[in-house]
């Protein structure tokens, strides 16, 4: 099945793949694409994934077998939704995406803008969780494994917030007292976090162990929690990161050899 998008923009990204548009629900119902998981509803945004590519000229893009990920939601015929539309090979960050805003504690954390305000109560932009997700491509994993995968991941960030409060929900004042002297919640900690699950999940392992965020760590003189901002390791001078986040890999691999040898 062939299908042509028309008035479609291109997201500035890493992954030019990913496209979108805006339409009445009317409209969106009318195309009829047949759905992949049938038991979710999407809710704020309505996931298209396709095939391939056939053509993009000027603002049409037509493709092949095109699907909801979701089904639709509920709504007047006039209710306008954000249409993603993502290619096959797109659909796992999508996925993880979507199932963990279903969950309410994390969901709440999560600034669905383009940036966070100075007094936000917010963790990171839903465009920074959906990049963390795309950096996990390479491993490959089975369309049908995403349900229990999501699942287990859910419980295991439920358990990090449980045990580590400052990476749950704080008043803006607290927010702010633990931005001040550590990064633990910040974008590319919770990439650490999330391909640290990943790993562990897709190596079979039974029970998932949480990494040891305060554990103290000793570097030369230094003494301290591995993301605090006077880490050596990570900071140049004055709390600056040494590290962009295009080094987010090379920061998991000094992370991970540290809990090691926790």
């Amino acid at each position: 099945m062939f299908f042509t998008f028309e008035n479609i923009s291109n997201l500035t990204r890493k992954n030019n793949k990913v496209y979108f548009t805006v339409l009445p629900l009317g409209q969106i119902k009318d195309w009829g694409f047949p759905v992949v998981q049938s038991d979710v509803v999407g809710e704020d945004v309505i996931l298209v994934n396709y095939d391939t590519v056939v053509s993009l000229i000027d603002n049409k893009l037509q493709v092949k077998n095109p699907q909801f990920t979701y089904k639709l939601p509920n709504g007047s015929k006039n209710d306008e939704y954000v249409v993603l539309i993502v290619s096959e090979v797109q659909q796992f960050p999508s996925y993880c995406v979507h199932q963990l805003l279903s969950y309410q504690r994390f969901e709440r954390l999560i600034e669905r803008g383009e940036k966070i305000s100075s007094n936000s109560t917010k963790l990171m932009t839903i465009r920074s969780l959906h990049d963390i997700f795309e950096d996990f491509l390479n491993y490959r994993i089975e369309r049908s494994l995403y349900p229990q995968l999501t699942k287990d991941l859910i419980k295991y960030v439920d358990s990090l917030m449980n045990d580590y409060s400052e990476l749950g929900y704080l008043s803006v004042v607290q927010r702010k007292q633990f931005r001040k002297k550590s990064i633990a919640d910040s974008s590319i900690a919770w990439y650490c976090y999330i391909r640290y699950f990943i790993e562990q999940w897709i190596t079979g392992s039974q029970i998932l162990p949480r990494p040891l965020l305060l554990k103290k760590f000793h570097y030369e003189n230094w003494t301290g929690n591995f993301f605090d901002r006077d880490n050596p390791v990570l900071n140049v001078n004055n709390g600056r990161f040494k590290f962009n986040d295009e080094q987010r890999g090379l920061i998991y691999e000094i992370w991970r050899q540290w809990i090691k040898e926790a």
